[in-house]
């Protein structure tokens, strides 16, 4: 799980309740099964902040969940997750939604904090 990046790249959405950014990632593995990554970033993200991680094989129901510190999860989630928000800074500033664009902002510079701590 202690992975540098995964194979495959699947999608970001948010989660509302409670509110945070929901990551998708997918490997291959033994026998052409494939299992399945889902990495919760809450808003409200500090430095001591545990990222939730659920992952199961494609074919099952059953669900494994861990909790990590940030400096176990793999960077690319980041890295990630911040290409994503440039990308929500862009359109929140284009449309003129002052708003969305400041709390989007916030979560920005609140990750961009830890990542240069890690």
């Amino acid at each position: 799980m202690n992975k540098d990046k995964h194979y495959w790249f699947n999608g970001i959405s948010i989660e509302s309740s409670p509110p945070a950014i929901v990551l998708d990632y997918s490997d291959p593995d033994q026998g052409g099964t494939i299992l399945l990554f889902k990495y919760k970033i809450p808003f409200n993200l500090q430095e001591n902040t545990l990222i939730e991680l659920e992952y199961h094989y494609r074919h099952e129901n059953t669900k494994s969940h861990k909790k990590m510190e940030i400096f176990e999860t793999p960077k690319q989630i980041y890295s990630d997750t911040i290409e994503w928000i440039e990308k929500q800074l862009l359109n929140a500033n284009t449309s003129k939604n002052l708003e969305l664009y400041d709390n989007i902002k916030k979560i920005k510079d609140k990750l961009m904090k830890i990542v240069e701590s890690i």
